[in-house]
């Protein structure tokens, strides 16, 4: 028995993290069902923490350890099976901390906000950082978020079905630009991605696991996504009412799900529909 698909808050060998106690998670090789694990890692090949012989089929642990910035981590897995024989160890995966200091961090939060009002708080970044500004403006404020996310003005993501799109295109233009590229683009089409794991909050938890975290937020006033994940259909959606927010959840067939809503209710429920 092997563990597989390691992965840090869902993430392969990510680095920049910025969360001080990562989940960390895999799969078992074949479909197998594991009984234990145990958890080494390594900085600059020290261990900073082994976690021991856990019996456990939960495929996935918190890294408890403390980190500092700039630190990289190199964690591996050896599960047991149902004879409680122990398997071989795991590839090695890795994650790696932040890169500013608590400082450096603040001021950079404080210019970032600058230069969007400075651009009146239209989309100006590029290839590689658009998939990403939305989880950097949450971070500091959910409402930053949902600002730059309504603005309907050029750049930015509703300036393109105001001109009739029902796609993300590459160009701001689209097909009215001089030279018309992707109607269907990923870089800026990563907006979805946000979307459903934040503004919905729907993401993959482990083997059989979602969880359900939505985010309201901005001027809108309700919002429903709906992922066909290998479990099955899972869903959420919310609907702002002068009672609050109400949120509809669907959870598919043999699967669990830990609901966190954003007034900090919490709770984990099986397979069927719910109200909140």
């Amino acid at each position: 028995m092997k563990a597989i698909g390691l992965r840090t808050e869902f993430l392969k060998n990510p680095v920049g993290m910025d969360i001080l106690h990562p989940r960390l998670f895999w799969n078992c090789e074949g479909g197998k069902k594991q009984t234990g694990y145990r958890i080494v890692a390594t900085t600059e090949d020290k261990t900073v923490w082994d976690s021991g012989k856990v019996m456990s089929e939960r495929m996935r642990a918190e890294y408890p350890a403390e980190l500092v910035s700039r630190q990289r981590v190199e964690w591996k897995v050896q599960l047991w099976d149902e004879k409680e024989e122990a398997g071989d160890w795991s590839e090695e995966a890795s994650f790696e901390m932040r890169l500013l200091t608590a400082e450096q961090e603040e001021f950079a939060k404080k210019r970032l906000i600058r230069a969007l009002e400075n651009y009146d708080w239209r989309l100006g970044t590029g290839f590689l950082s658009t998939p990403f500004i939305l989880y950097v403006l949450a971070d500091i404020d959910i409402e930053y978020a949902y600002r730059l996310l309504e603005n309907e003005k050029l750049p930015g993501w509703l300036c393109m079905p105001k001109m009739g799109a029902n796609t993300v295109w590459e160009n701001w233009e689209g097909p009215h630009a001089r030279a018309v590229a992707s109607l269907n683009h990923y870089s800026k089409g990563a907006v979805c991605e946000w979307i459903f794991s934040q503004m919905c909050g729907v993401s993959v938890a482990g083997e059989n696991r979602f969880l359900i975290a939505p985010k309201p937020g901005g001027n809108l006033t309700h919002a429903r996504t709906e992922y066909a994940s290998v479990y099955g259909k899972v869903s959420c959606g919310w609907n702002r009412t002068q009672d609050g927010c109400k949120y509809r959840v669907s959870v598919p067939v043999n699967c669990t799900a830990e609901i966190v809503l954003s007034d900090g209710r919490k709770q984990t429920v099986g397979a069927g529909d719910y109200q909140f």
